[in-house]
């Protein structure tokens, strides 16, 4: 699949947008209580994580020279794999002393920082 950037929609902004979206179907699932609304939920937060990836991609390829690109993709991937190390044992403490719930709600607001670092480096080249 390919994304060129014609009219308004920017790599940027699918970026922000499935965040978000991911964000809130994580907050949702976390409180729902109908088995069909958190089936949802959990497919459409499944949804937003698939189309963001290869956007991210693309969005880390235009945004970075090239030179800087290996480093850049290998250092995202050890920031990823450090988060989850840093965050997952406080989620589970969290999911542990309080709720499973809190837990997930814990989790979406340990990936606010994304929406708010996202558009100071998206101002470079969109």
């Amino acid at each position: 699949a390919r994304m060129e950037k014609k009219g308004t929609v920017s790599r940027t902004s699918v970026v922000m947008s499935t965040s978000a979206g991911y964000i809130l179907c994580l907050v949702l699932f976390a409180v729902g209580r109908s088995f069909w609304f958190m089936l949802l939920m959990f497919l459409l937060a499944g949804l937003m994580r698939t189309i963001k990836e290869p956007v991210l991609a693309a969005w880390m390829n235009d945004h970075v020279e090239e030179k800087m690109r290996a480093t850049v993709f290998s250092t995202s991937g050890q920031l990823d794999s450090f988060g989850q190390i840093i965050g997952g044992p406080i989620v589970g403490l969290v999911a542990q002393q309080v709720s499973i719930p809190w837990g997930l709600v814990c989790t979406a607001f340990l990936l606010l920082p994304a929406l708010f670092l996202v558009p100071v480096a998206g101002k470079k080249r969109d």
